[in-house]
């Protein structure tokens, strides 16, 4: 029979041989299908970026040369140029050229959403089980935000471990944590008038009294729209009357609250908008959706419209948090995320993201005051 330790000991070791990961190969071709290369879509969308194929390349760590050759392969496999170049103009991306990383992402997205994160489970199984405070690794159920790649990075580079981060919508997170499914969860929280309606519905998942929270940054929510905003959107009646095909999100994610509410404050009835059961589950997805033309308009962050240069209309600002037991507020695991959103690498990686802002980065406050509906102003 083996022991506790012994058992604990299993768990993590299996973790660190198993390493598991979710990758995406794309093969491309009618009757044997040609690997495509990770590199192409990086130099597709160094090119989209910069605009020229030597900065392209030299921000890719290759030749010219290299990187001149890797575009005619696949301009001659394929049979159509992946971009123009023009003498004293640079390079563009052609119309197959930018739905090749159009798709490259949103799968890259949707495979981010749909994976598990199977190994943190079990390991935070044991963990109860035994009813130990002693974790290997840091489980975080979260709505989605752009700022999870950097929280992932950083976090592995100060502590040697990774953070086991699952996407769901911000209510979603919130009830995974009271349940004891996760050891933190991200969420975010609309300034303003609506403040009141978003803590209402989150005490439906959470007792606000166990809870202290992390601020990690303030964004926007608005409009996404197509560049040059050609259906003239300015805020959520306007979708109806311009019959604005929309893209939405998915049931207990903060944004969808969001729209909901700005729905009924503006008096549109849901089944007037085209397209609001159209669901995605991330801030990219949409995004992405409304850049290759699938979609007028989404509501979405700042951050999201600016990675596929669409337009913005911004209508409220909000901040995210991360929500930490208190009886978990110590733990060293726990003391690291904190000293992360709190520190200046947060600050300095963040602020090369357009559409965050950073005032309240690492601010520490009580749960209930802050989701308590009676005490919000």
């Amino acid at each position: 029979m083996p022991t506790a330790e012994g058992l604990n000991h299993w768990v993590v070791d299996m973790a660190r041989v198993l390493n598991l990961e979710l990758d995406l190969t794309w093969r491309i071709g009618p009757e044997e299908p040609k690997p495509v290369p990770s590199k192409l879509f990086a130099l597709l969308q160094e090119i989209s970026n910069h605009g020229s194929l030597s900065a392209a390349a030299s921000q890719l760590g290759i030749s010219y040369r290299s990187a001149w050759n890797l575009i005619q392969e696949w301009t001659d496999f394929l049979g159509f140029p992946l971009i123009v170049t023009t003498r004293g103009q640079g390079a563009s991306l052609t119309p197959l050229g930018k739905k090749l990383i159009w798709g490259a992402e949103y799968a890259r997205s949707s495979l981010r959403e749909a994976g598990t994160s199977t190994l943190a489970e079990v390991q935070y199984a044991v963990d109860r089980a035994l009813e130990t405070e002693a974790y290997d690794s840091l489980t975080i159920r979260a709505s989605h935000c752009l700022s999870h790649e950097v929280l992932r990075e950083l976090y592995l580079d100060e502590t040697g471990t990774k953070l086991d981060l699952e996407l769901s919508g911000s209510g979603t997170s919130l009830e995974h944590l009271q349940a004891g499914r996760c050891h933190v969860a991200g969420f975010h929280l609309v300034d303003g008038e609506l403040r009141e309606k978003f803590c209402s519905r989150y005490l439906d998942f959470i007792n606000p009294q166990e809870l202290k929270l992390v601020a990690a940054l303030k964004r926007r929510q608005g409009l996404i729209v197509q560049k040059g905003n050609p259906l003239d959107l300015q805020g959520i009646v306007d979708l109806v009357e311009s019959s604005a095909r929309i893209v939405n999100r998915q049931l207990n994610s903060g944004t969808r609250l969001l729209f909901d509410e700005l729905l009924f404050a503006s008096g549109v009835d849901a089944a007037d908008v085209v397209g609001y059961d159209n669901v995605e589950f991330t801030h990219t997805a949409v995004g992405a959706l409304v850049a290759e033309n699938s979609a007028d308009a989404a509501l979405g962050t700042e951050a999201a419209a600016l990675k596929f240069n669409l337009d913005f209309v911004p209508l409220m600002s909000e901040t995210y948090y991360y929500a930490i037991p208190r009886k978990r507020w110590n733990l060293k695991e726990v003391k690291a995320l904190r000293d992360l959103l709190s520190g200046p690498r947060w600050r300095k990686c963040i602020e090369r993201i357009d559409g965050y802002e950073l005032s309240v980065a690492g601010v520490v406050e009580e749960g209930v005051s802050v989701l308590r509906a009676d005490t919000v102003s």
